[in-house]
């Protein structure tokens, strides 16, 4: 059983996600954009995770994250199933720990407090606040990563979408002041 603490080395991507799914009520994901977002957001955050990350058609997406995906569920460590979901009955993937297994990672309480708080969102919301927050990385000012991100995902960026994106980023950042000041302390 490996336990995640601040200031330790990064966790590799395949960590991440059973950190992940760890953290989550229902020890699951749905969709795979959503696994990406919600690992992103968390690195933005200020948590070491081993993932590089690049702006694609639905934000910021990571190989790493894909692939690592990929292996725990060809090895057995994750189930990945395929579901219909919504009133249109299109099919998703949803990344699950076994019901019958002990969780394979143990996680801050801190990183579980926020997997959750990010789970409360639609994916299209952590969609615009990954792709904010991708920008915000890049030392962009807050005020230039939602222009940036408004230019990218006209349609996604209006209304109440942008405000509940907003909101996370503002958690986010809330979180990666924690981190570093954890960090700094030896906490």
């Amino acid at each position: 059983c490996i336990l995640y603490r601040f200031g330790e080395r990064a966790l590799e991507a395949k960590q991440a996600i059973l950190a992940t799914l760890s953290s989550t009520d229902t020890r699951e994901v749905t969709g795979k954009k959503r696994l990406q977002k919600i690992l992103r957001l968390a690195k933005s955050a200020g948590y070491k995770i081993d993932a590089d990350y690049s702006i694609r058609q639905f934000g910021p997406f990571s190989n790493d994250i894909a692939y690592g995906a990929d292996l725990l569920a060809i090895t057995g460590q994750i189930e990945e199933q395929e579901r219909q979901l919504g009133a249109a009955g299109f099919f998703t993937t949803v990344y699950s720990l076994p019901h019958d297994t002990r969780s394979p990672i143990d996680v801050s309480s801190d990183f579980r407090d926020l997997i959750r708080f990010l789970d409360r969102y639609t994916t299209v919301e952590l969609e615009v606040a990954s792709t904010i927050g991708h920008f915000l990385d890049m030392d962009y000012e807050l005020k230039k990563s939602v222009h940036k991100t408004k230019e990218l995902k006209p349609s996604k960026t209006k209304g109440a979408i942008l405000e509940k994106a907003k909101e996370i980023v503002e958690q986010i950042t809330s979180s990666k002041e924690k981190v570093a000041q954890i960090r700094s302390t030896g906490s």
